[in-house]
């Protein structure tokens, strides 16, 4: 028997990296409103530069986050996640975007 076969009686609802059609993916505010939701919550985790994991589901802090524009503040040159410290990372803002931006 698979981890899986434990899920066969019934179907799971995920909230994939939150709530995300209706908050900031991979947010707090997105798994709080996911509770009561589903039956689980999905998110990703990364290590900062500095080894402190962090929730955050792409490569590059780019498409969901203005790191592009606090790259030159910060004296960054590289948009990965893992080339930013916790510091950094606490500096930018992963919500704003969504309220123009967000496919949902």
């Amino acid at each position: 028997m698979t981890f899986f076969d434990n899920f066969r009686t019934f179907r799971l609802i995920a909230a994939h990296r939150g709530f995300r059609a209706h908050r900031p993916e991979n947010t707090l505010s997105a798994f709080k409103a996911s509770v009561g939701r589903c039956h689980f919550i999905e998110l990703d985790i990364q290590m900062s530069k500095d080894f402190i994991p962090v929730v955050f589901h792409d490569p590059s802090l780019q498409r969901t986050s203005n790191a592009k524009e606090k790259c030159e503040q910060l004296g960054m040159q590289s948009l990965k996640v893992n080339d930013w410290t916790l510091f950094q990372l606490r500096t930018l803002d992963v919500g704003s975007w969504f309220i123009d931006t967000d496919p949902f």
